[in-house]
């Protein structure tokens, strides 16, 4: 995405993207996962979309959106962000409930394994990453999948991308 795009989408969606540290609720989420011993870089490692507010981790300070620099350097992110954006949008409740409570945030979260990996394969892989990237990057978000099975679903995504239609 150019830095436009990601303005566009921005004002189009009105998207707001704010640092997580500015955030209560992202401090306390920060709070928890470290003490549960789930995440302990969730402030500094991630950047974390909840409806249509992205919250973005410690270490893109200073952040301005008519950075263009700034924007490239964190295209992938935002386009990744994005499909979170539009999965909020189109699903709305459902969404949200299933994502963050469904069955529980962590260990064989099937429906926080079926949003992240739209969103992993729509930007991340299709921007230049690897399977394994993802897989791993998925891994640590409490373990919502085996990572056997995470990583043939991306498999099989490519190479029906690249078969050519019968």
């Amino acid at each position: 995405m150019t830095p436009n795009e990601i303005r566009n989408f921005v004002h189009e969606h009105e998207v707001a993207v704010v640092p997580k540290k500015s955030s209560r609720l992202m401090r306390f989420l920060a709070w928890f996962l470290a003490l549960t011993r789930i995440n302990k870089k969730f402030l500094d490692g991630y950047v974390t979309t909840i409806g249509k507010t992205i919250y973005y981790r410690e270490g893109w300070e200073p952040f301005h959106m008519e950075d263009d620099n700034h924007l490239r350097a964190h295209a992938s992110t935002f386009e990744h962000e994005f499909v979170h954006v539009r999965q909020y949008e189109k699903w709305w409740v459902l969404y949200q409930i299933s994502y963050i409570l469904l069955p529980i945030p962590f260990g064989l979260a099937w429906f926080r394994w079926r949003w992240e990996r739209e969103a992993y394969y729509l930007a991340n892989i299709k921007n230049g990453a690897s399977i394994d990237q993802c897989v791993n990057a998925l891994w640590r978000y409490g373990w919502p999948w085996p990572r056997s099975w995470m990583r043939r679903w991306f498999e099989k995504q490519i190479q029906q991308t690249q078969d050519p239609p019968h």
